[in-house]
């Protein structure tokens, strides 16, 4: 009977082992898909119903053109060409009109969105000495280092397995 517990066991630890790690690539996957409809809500103009507009561009621009507190971040830093840190961020988000008084910690908000986009590889941490400042990666250094990481995880797998994934259909592909 002990044996058998002890098995279960096993199977059990082995399964949550094996679904963690499915989790684990579902969420970076879903980062990834964040950011592209990110990107894409930016490009096309398109809101997202369930963020309201943080930053009004309106008195700046002349136009009632709203952006949520993320595009807000990615359009300061695509806009700055040398890397800046929260605080300077922060400035640039307020002297666009936002407002971070509904917030007890006015910093916490641009953290979590800055740690977020670096997670999506959007934006690099650049270290100056005690200093940690963010900067916009471009698409084409985007697209580059994406093209040479595929190339990289390609060229390290068996021939057989790398024709395969390259012709396997979104579905064929394991969950």
């Amino acid at each position: 009977m002990e044996k058998k517990i002890r098995d279960a066991l096993e199977i059990a630890q082995s399964k949550v082992e094996k679904l963690m790690a499915e989790r684990a690539e579902l969420d970076k996957e879903i980062e990834r898909w964040k950011g592209v409809v990110d990107s894409l809500s930016l490009v096309s103009g398109g809101r997202k119903d369930e963020l309201p507009a943080d930053v009004n561009l309106g008195d700046h621009v002349g136009s009632a053109l709203n952006l949520s507190f993320t595009d807000g971040v990615r359009t300061i830093l695509q806009l700055m060409l040398p890397p800046m840190t929260a605080p300077q961020i922060r400035q640039r988000l307020e002297d666009l009109g936002f407002n971070f008084s509904k917030y007890k910690q006015r910093l916490v908000p641009l953290h979590n969105t800055l740690r977020r986009l670096v997670a999506q590889g959007e934006v690099e941490i650049v270290k100056e000495g005690r200093q940690t400042k963010y900067q916009w990666i471009n698409q084409v250094r985007r697209a580059l280092e994406q093209h040479s990481a595929l190339g990289r995880k390609l060229s390290s797998r068996a021939p057989l397995e790398t024709a395969t994934q390259l012709h396997a259909s979104p579905t064929d592909k394991k969950r």
